[in-house]
Order: C-alpha cells, then sequence, then structure tokens
C-alpha cells in the first residue's frame, strides 16, 4: 500500500540522518586561550621621554629616539576561498567566552595593561582513525606579538603572530594527487562592558585579524613538509585589536572599604576556519579602518568605482497649478 511505502522511504531517511551524525561526532574542534603571568616584561622596556614643544623647537628633535615603527597601513588585493565552491570547501567555527585579559583588578583607568595575561590560542581538530584513536588533524597556535609592547602601553593596540601550524588531515574533500590545502583564519575579538559614567556596551569588536594560507603540504612524509611549516613561525596576522577595556565596579580595599576599580577584562574569541582543496580563490579589497577593517569584493568594488547610472527625472515645480474657473 501506499503508506506502506512511505514508511520505508521514512526509514531510510533516518538511517542516513543518524549514520551522518554518528560520523559526524567522530571529529572534535578545542580552542584553548592560553595565559602567562607578565606576558609583556615591562621592567625591560628603555625609557620614552615625554618632550615639550619647546624642547623639540631647541634642537633636541634630531636626538629624539623613539621605539615606534611605522609600518604601512593593511591596504591591498588579498585572495580569499570562493565560498561559492562547495564541493571542495569546508568550513567550521570555534569559539571560547567568558574569558579574561587581565590577571588582576585596577584603580588606574580602563585601560591599564598592568598584569596582561593573554599569551594566545590555539585551535585544534581531532578526529577518529581507522584504529578507533583519537588523532591529531590540525593544530593551529596564534600568539601575541611581544616584540611590539609599545603598541599595547602607547596605543593600547595588539597584534598576532603564528606561533605554530601543523595540518596532517584536511577536513575537506580532496581531488586525486592533491597533496595541499588552502585555508583562511578569519579572527574576531569582542567585549561587553560599562563604563564609568554608566553607560553599557554589549558585543562590542576590538579588533578582527586574518591569516591566509596556501599549498599547504597535509602528507608529514613528503618532502619540505616541516620546512614549509616552520617557515611560517613567526609571520604576522593581517590585523590588529584594542586591548580590552576594563568594565568600571568596586572592590573591597584593605582597609574594609568598597572602592570603586576597573574589572579584570571580559572578552570573547571567534574564530571562523574555511577549508579549499582547489585554487579556488576571489580577491578582495582590504582596507584597514582603526581596529577592525573592511573586506570588499569585486561586485561592491566595481560598484563603488563605476556607480550604475540613474535616470534622470523632470523637476517637480514647487509652485501650484491656479484652479480653472467656470
Amino acid at each position: 500500500s501506499k503508506s506502506f511505502i512511505l514508511f520505508f522511504i521514512a526509514i531510510f531517511f533516518l538511517q542516513k540522518f543518524s549514520y551522518a551524525q554518528t560520523k559526524k561526532s567522530n571529529e572534535a574542534l578545542q580552542m584553548k586561550v592560553n595565559t602567562q603571568k607578565d606576558v609583556i616584561n615591562y621592567s625591560a622596556l628603555k625609557q620614552q621621554p615625554m618632550y615639550s614643544f619647546n624642547a623639540r623647537m631647541n634642537g633636541t628633535r634630531d636626538a629624539i629616539i623613539m621605539p615606534f615603527l611605522i609600518s604601512k597601513g593593511v591596504e591591498g588585493i588579498q585572495k580569499f576561498i570562493d565560498s561559492r565552491k562547495k564541493r571542495y570547501n569546508a568550513q567550521y567555527n570555534f569559539a571560547q567566552t567568558d574569558l579574561n585579559f587581565y590577571d588582576q583588578l585596577s584603580t588606574e583607568n580602563a585601560l591599564d595593561p598592568t598584569g596582561l595575561q593573554f599569551k594566545g590560542f590555539s585551535l585544534t581538530r581531532t578526529f577518529i582513525n581507522k584504529d578507533g584513536q583519537e588523532d591529531t588533524a590540525f593544530i593551529v597556535d596564534f600568539g601575541l606579538d611581544t616584540s611590539r609592547a609599545y603598541d599595547i602601553i602607547n596605543s593600547s593596540t595588539f597584534r598576532l603572530v603564528v606561533n605554530n601550524i601543523e595540518i596532517k588531515k584536511p577536513k575537506v574533500k580532496m581531488p586525486n594527487k592533491t597533496k595541499t590545502i588552502n585555508m583562511d583564519f578569519e579572527i574576531t575579538f569582542t567585549t561587553s562592558y560599562i563604563n564609568e559614567y554608566g553607560q553599557m556596551f554589549t558585543d562590542m569588536t576590538l579588533g578582527k585579524f586574518l591569516y591566509t594560507l596556501r599549498n599547504a603540504p597535509v602528507d608529514k612524509n613528503e618532502e619540505g613538509y616541516q620546512a614549509f611549516y616552520d617557515s611560517l613561525k613567526g609571520k604576522p596576522l593581517i590585523g590588529k585589536s584594542f586591548i580590552v577595556p576594563r568594565s568600571r565596579g568596586y572592590y573591597y580595599s584593605e582597609n574594609n572599604t568598597i572602592e570603586k576599580s576597573f574589572s579584570a577584562g571580559a572578552y570573547s574569541i571567534q574564530v571562523s576556519v574555511k577549508e579549499s582543496s582547489k585554487n579556488t580563490f576571489i580577491d578582495k579589497l582590504i582596507i584597514e579602518n582603526g581596529n577592525s577593517f573592511s573586506v570588499i569584493g569585486q561586485k561592491e568594488l566595481l560598484k563603488a568605482v563605476n556607480p550604475p547610472a540613474t535616470a534622470s527625472k523632470a523637476p517637480v515645480s514647487s509652485v501650484s497649478t491656479p484652479a480653472k474657473q467656470n
């Protein structure tokens, strides 16, 4: 009967769904934030003289040695994985919330860097291999760029570098004879806080980072595998972020009184990862904008450069036409 056939069709799809769920459960994603006391060794920093306008006019300008690096803005064309090519693409996400950027409260101000403990974070994807054992598919470790410590104390911004990357087993489907993979990492730092005037800010973006990995080998037995990943260590990521603002609050002081203070800086990290086993890219323009950046696709860029012509309309007269008199 018709109902009998529909019953078997339903059973078939339930089995397929169950298999997909079981298959998916063989994989695990893990994100770990690394912390360390006194990540920045402030005692090792050189003093920064603060000259007055008159002092600079009197010839001290040439003697000033400041640890600032003038860097070119992150602007240019970057190749991104084309998400429209579904067959040889894969995407997944990591996230960590309710983290503290500092290891202590502060009585100074919202951007006091004292006690900064954020050292970086690592991403790990594991799977169950043919022997039924958990194995590592890839591990990526991004770290705080401590070589730019003056950015933290002067501009309240920080940048990230690559500490370690190792890809063993892609998630995406691999075409025959393909032994390399492409990956895009998009990282976003956000926070929610209250300032000293009682204003609340929710899910504010502190900064964004991009890292693109191209033609990365996935076979450890291939010649040049380790040398490729060793060459990536220390490479900077595109983008930057503000350090986490501390939320206004109170603390119980040594004098057994409630005093005003600033929090340990609550924040969250979200990471979107894309994999592609084919060289299917689209060009996008990256424009740095403060602590973030804009990513503009080709269509949007062409529209901005060559806006569509609008049909001219006849001007509307503001003079009223007198009523016809009989």
